[in-house]
């Protein structure tokens, strides 16, 4: 990898964004910027474990990445992706689409901020329901 490392932080702390930041910071051109969780006491106690900085705010953490993975509980997802996507910070979010809104504001924030596109993983169980019910995932756009 060329160039200078990618500035990369983690957004909620509980078991997977645990294991994020656990091997985020340990990957070859990345620069581990460190972590953010809106309980702070498991912020500092990860954060410890890590060796690296827990954020007192989201705005904190955002403001010195270039890019973050976000692991906070489902209903969140929404709330802080766009908060990212604002930000113009890329992102990769565990499990962004649980429901046809969500996606149409996740969606609507990418297309606002140039960020060209939000993933799932394919071991996801909604990965299966997306293939067999396309039709509840498309954006309303390409639906028209």
């Amino acid at each position: 990898m060329s160039g200078p490392p990618v500035r990369v932080g983690v957004i909620g702390t509980g078991a997977l964004g645990f294991h994020h930041a656990r091997l985020l910071r340990r990957m070859p051109g990345i620069s581990f910027s460190g972590i953010y969780d809106k309980n702070p006491a498991r912020a500092a106690d990860v954060a410890a474990q890590l060796e690296t900085t827990a954020h007192p705010g989201l705005e904190a953490l955002l403001a010195c990445v270039d890019a973050v993975t976000v692991a906070v509980p489902t209903p969140a997802h929404a709330e802080v992706g766009i908060a990212v996507l604002e930000r113009g910070v890329a992102l990769l979010m565990e499990k962004p689409v649980w429901n046809r809104e969500l996606l149409d504001e996740l969606s609507q924030a990418m297309r606002d901020a140039s960020i060209c596109g939000l993933g799932q993983a394919a071991s996801n169980p909604l990965t299966t329901v997306i293939k067999y019910f396309p039709e509840e995932f498309v954006p309303k756009e390409a639906a028209e």
